[in-house]
């Protein structure tokens, strides 16, 4: 996708010599040896000024032909000039003119070289519905927005946090853009509602909806991740560590993307232990702990020993460890919290994808795709193991990540019913994890709760 703004950019620098030939004083007898280099020098440095704009290596030659074109338009008229004025003057008007040419050669230099250094850096801003300090989901987007600092230069970034999911997060965009950011990461949900109508009237800026799947324009992109396949992984080490065989999953909201790694990890559970179930409740917020608190402390009443979330923050992993139970968190590492509870966990690592989907940017290559990265990829990862998970239960997580990665083992694979009996996924079939992410709308057998 070409951006307006560059094609504007690029018409107005191809207009400057349009400037210089109406209004450059023609002062010179001769040009010097020395000001044609530098007008070559000065060129080249200026074409480049324009690919920045453009991203192509026809606005490099474009550039050094603008300045090409000015210096011999100077020459040849700088050369008529000094024959008229010779035939009526004689030679009087020689050495004013070379003053006015060393003078005209360092303003025009200094012009140029300031066009060619101060290249405006690409604006990228990321929208954020809480804070980093409370919330893994936005720690994570946080660390991975430094990771894109780090690795694609010439960038300004801007994040706004705590614009809750719903149509306040419309005016924040609109002031993004006004001030000139090109590249918009909306990070919640709740954005991908809103974010269609506003890429429709700014088709200059390209916007990157995490974990939604919205369907908008060509200047409108998605991503998240198959994490069914870590919360495959969770699950069997929750099966080899209960000892109730009993465990709790603690859920944001019932929608598709939390339902499917429940019932990936119940899988994961069932995989191994298949005498164990898993019990569930929502807690219908991303980030609310006490909320979150609430949830963890009933489903260790139900005699769940192990306590696993897809939250934001770690109070159901310090809601456990009060009760001297285990627990395992959400998109980013909340081990320091209650390290003598945590025995893993998910987290997401988005830097490789920012770095992607900014360079596609500036090289012009933006496309409205659907991104799910994968363990393979390292987008998704499963945390470090906690001092208390046995070398038996280390041994059948490696083996199952090993056959995810490989593509042996299938999370979804059938034959799968749900909690009511019903087939869901037929043998020989297998749901795909953009299906299971935006579709899947029912619990998988041994998981005890609804989705409601």
């Amino acid at each position: 996708m070409f951006n307006l703004h560059h094609k504007t950019r690029i018409a107005n620098d191809e207009g400057y010599f349009t400037l210089f030939k109406s209004t450059l004083p023609l002062f010179a007898p001769k040009m010097p040896a020395w000001f044609k280099k530098l007008m070559r020098s000065a060129g080249f440095f200026y074409g480049m000024r324009l690919a920045l704009h453009s991203q192509s290596l026809n606005a490099a030659i474009s550039g050094s032909k603008v300045l090409a074109k000015w210096a011999a338009f100077v020459t040849a008229r700088a050369a008529a000039n000094l024959e008229r004025r010779s035939s009526s003057n004689g030679d009087l008007a020689v050495k004013p003119n070379r003053v006015l040419v060393a003078m005209m050669s360092v303003i025009g230099g200094s012009f140029l070289a300031s066009q060619a250094i101060a290249g405006d850096k690409l604006k990228v801003a990321f929208v954020e519905f809480s804070q980093a300090s409370g919330s893994s989901w936005v720690r994570a987007n946080t660390e991975s927005a430094k990771y894109l600092q780090e690795h694609v230069p010439d960038l300004e970034i801007t994040r706004v946090e705590s614009v809750a999911d719903g149509p306040g997060v419309v005016p924040v965009i609109n002031n993004l853009i006004a001030k000139g950011n090109k590249v918009i990461f909306a990070n919640s949900y709740g954005y991908g509602t809103f974010i269609p109508e506003i890429a429709k009237k700014h088709p200059e800026v390209d916007f990157v909806v995490q974990m939604s799947d919205p369907k908008g324009p060509k200047n409108v992109a998605s991503y998240y991740g198959k994490l069914e396949e870590v919360r495959y992984l969770e699950g069997v080490l929750a099966g080899k560590m209960t000892k109730t065989n009993i465990v709790g999953f603690s859920g944001a909201f019932p929608y598709s993307a939390v339902v499917s790694g429940v019932n990936a990890f119940a899988l994961g559970v069932k995989s191994v232990n298949p005498n164990a179930k898993v019990v569930t409740n929502w807690v219908n917020s991303w980030y609310d702990p006490p909320k979150e608190k609430e949830s963890a402390d009933a489903l260790l009443s139900a005699g769940a020993d192990i306590i696993v979330n897809h939250l934001d923050s770690s109070a159901t992993l310090q809601a456990a460890a009060a009760r001297g139970k285990w627990g395992m968190t959400s998109n980013a590492d909340w081990s320091f919290a209650a390290p003598q509870a945590f025995l893993s966990g998910s987290a997401w690592n988005w830097g490789p994808f920012y770095v992607k989907a900014v360079e596609a940017v500036k090289a012009n290559k933006f496309e409205s795709t659907r991104d799910l990265g994968d363990l393979k990829s390292g987008i998704v990862v499963l945390l470090p193991y906690g001092p208390m998970v046995t070398a038996e239960a280390k041994q059948a997580v490696e083996a199952a990540k090993q056959k995810i990665m490989s593509g042996e083992l299938k999370v979804f694979a059938g034959p799968i019913e749900d909690n009511e009996g019903k087939l869901r996924v037929p043998a020989g079939t297998e749901l795909s994890s953009e299906d299971a992410a935006t579709k899947m709308n029912w619990l998988v057998a041994g998981v005890q709760g609804a989705v409601k």
